[in-house]
């Protein structure tokens, strides 16, 4: 419990120092905030972020082969096979731009640093209700 109540202090830590840019004070003031919230919604919003981030820069990556592709078929004396291509990435970019709306990519920087402060709550709350108030006096953000 103690190594694990460590971890997330220093966590919490950081995302404290993070929370001094953002423009939200309850972020600016985190160290104040760190209390219990709700985690259950948040964690499944957070697996969200996190796939469609994942699958994002796997879809940019094959957008840039295809990009580079559709350049060598420029070339190409072969119309069918060009334009048929040339569909491929434009599918493409609509995958990539849905993925850039759907994960981090387009989250403020506010947002961001709000899942991590709320992550971080939950889990002391969770190591309290685990472990109890007691042995939580020491070692707490300053």
């Amino acid at each position: 419990m103690a190594e694990k109540l460590e971890d997330l202090n220093r966590v919490a830590a950081v995302v404290s120092r993070l929370g001094k840019r953002c423009v939200e004070p309850a972020l600016q003031g985190f160290e104040h905030v760190y209390a219990d919230l709700d985690m259950e919604g948040m964690v499944r919003r957070m697996e969200r972020y996190v796939n469609a981030t994942s699958n994002l820069y796997s879809e940019m990556e094959v957008l840039n082969e295809l990009e580079q592709a559709t350049k060598k078929f420029q070339h190409n004396q072969h119309e069918e096979s060009k334009r048929a291509f040339e569909q491929k990435l434009i599918w493409q970019k609509q995958d990539v731009r849905h993925l850039k709306d759907v994960s981090l990519w387009n989250q403020t920087y506010d947002k961001v640093v709000e899942l991590l402060a709320r992550t971080v709550c939950t889990i002391y709350a969770t190591i309290r209700a685990v472990f109890g108030d007691s042995v939580l006096g020491k070692n707490m953000l300053a």
